[in-house]
């Protein structure tokens, strides 16, 4: 984004819901600090806005969640406790609506958590990165059967686009096709989508992060969804 670019016009409305509309982020909160965002990758373009010119959605309805996606997808997802009932699970995922008069031209993003073990299963249905684990790490095996191990944990980015609905289904494919970045690529004749990104530990007891990046309109309608 350039410094140059205009501001968007100010009667455009704005598709992002009011930060009442459902639970945010709050300094006092527990999940606010082990939030499933935790500003997850270096690789997001979020760096610029900090987080309290963001409106996060934490702890989304279980039940919705895991209807939103295809099954494999949906029970990949790591569970979390409920903060304010211990009964009761939550989906880890988290929703970041940045607060600038750019945001249509940014977008939002999700973040979804993965377990362990369904780690190298998304790798590969996703980028066609091929994952193992010896002695607890993971590897990236390179053709040829080189293997690459990161030093903390790397990131992959650029998705298969024929991955996207099979794994994400109808709503949230739409959301990332919709996104300012998912556009760029389009423009671009480009063959991947640079909209999903992953975060993967080399300790393979730690689950992975999707980031993905959706159009404004599209994750606000998702938003609401998650906050039922």
């Amino acid at each position: 984004m350039e410094n140059g670019e205009p501001a968007a016009s100010a009667n455009t409305p704005d598709p992002t819901p009011s930060p009442t509309a459902c639970p945010t982020a709050t300094p006092g909160t527990t999940r606010a600090v082990t939030s499933s965002l935790d500003r997850p990758s270096q690789a997001n373009d979020f760096s610029d806005y900090p987080a309290d010119n963001e409106q996060v959605l934490l702890n989304t309805s279980l039940e919705i969640a895991t209807n939103l996606f295809p099954q494999d997808l949906s029970d990949a997802i790591k569970r979390l406790p409920d903060p304010g009932d211990e009964q009761n699970l939550t989906a880890a995922i988290s929703m970041a609506f940045p607060k600038t008069q750019y945001a249509d031209r940014i977008g939002c993003q999700m973040t979804i958590e993965i377990t362990e073990n369904k780690v190298e299963w998304i790798a590969w249905e996703l980028f066609n990165v091929r994952l193992e684990t010896m002695e607890g790490l993971r590897y990236k095996r390179e053709p040829g059967g080189t293997l690459v191990l990161p030093s903390v944990n790397f990131i992959i980015r650029g998705c298969l686009l024929k991955a996207i609905f099979p794994i994400f289904g109808v709503e949230v494919g739409r959301g990332v096709q919709a996104s300012p970045m998912s556009q760029d690529n389009v423009r671009s004749r480009l063959h991947r989508c640079h909209a999903v990104s992953m975060v993967v530990p080399h300790q393979s007891r730690d689950g992975a992060k999707l980031d993905l990046y959706l159009g404004l309109l599209e994750g606000a309608n998702i938003r609401k969804k998650l906050c039922l």
